[in-house]
């Protein structure tokens, strides 16, 4: 089965390009690998997996960067390492509200998210770390504390030493 996601608005396939369902300038330029089959979420017709909050509904903005979403990236059951991805997205502040990332013991992640979706567990260790990396060179102060703070909210309460240890400076620097 086609992905509708890879078809152009007239029906015909499109394999080197993939036009978005929500309308989002931004996504079509979007380069992911391959996606599981989606009938749930992806069967509305202005949600697009790749640029579409799963949680929310709403349009991811690309241009702030990773630090304000989460796609994941978690293989299909019985694909194996090559198989296709999930490919859901949800906002970091989304993900964080609704328990579903960070450290929740009901779903069973440390510094993690639960794909509602799929049912998989993608570990946000270096997803954190670029977040924070990306912290560091936002122009705005606004900016920085916005992102400082959720990358608290995914590392608070970890059982990880090393979240903690990051926890702690976040905020130690919030405090500032």
């Amino acid at each position: 089965m086609v992905d509708p996601e890879c078809r152009n608005p007239d029906g015909a396939l499109s394999p080197r390009q993939k036009v978005c369902r929500a309308g989002n300038a931004s996504c079509s330029a979007r380069s992911f690998p391959p996606t599981v089959d989606c009938d749930v979420c992806c069967a509305e017709p202005s949600f697009c997996r790749d640029c579409c909050c799963i949680l929310c509904g709403s349009p991811v903005d690309f241009s702030l960067g990773s630090s304000c979403f989460i796609r994941c990236e978690a293989r299909s059951l019985g694909g194996g390492a090559a198989g296709p991805v999930c490919g859901h997205v949800s906002h970091v502040r989304c993900t964080i509200a609704s328990r579903l990332g960070g450290s929740v013991e009901s779903v069973g992640v440390d510094v993690g998210y639960y794909c509602r979706r799929c049912d998989q567990r993608t570990d946000l260790v270096a997803h954190v770390y670029n977040m924070l990396r990306s912290c560091q060179v936002s122009g705005s102060s606004d900016g920085v504390e916005e992102c400082l703070g959720l990358c608290l909210g995914l590392l608070q309460g970890a059982k990880w030493f090393g979240a903690m240890a990051w926890a702690a400076g976040i905020q130690s620097a919030l405090r500032k």
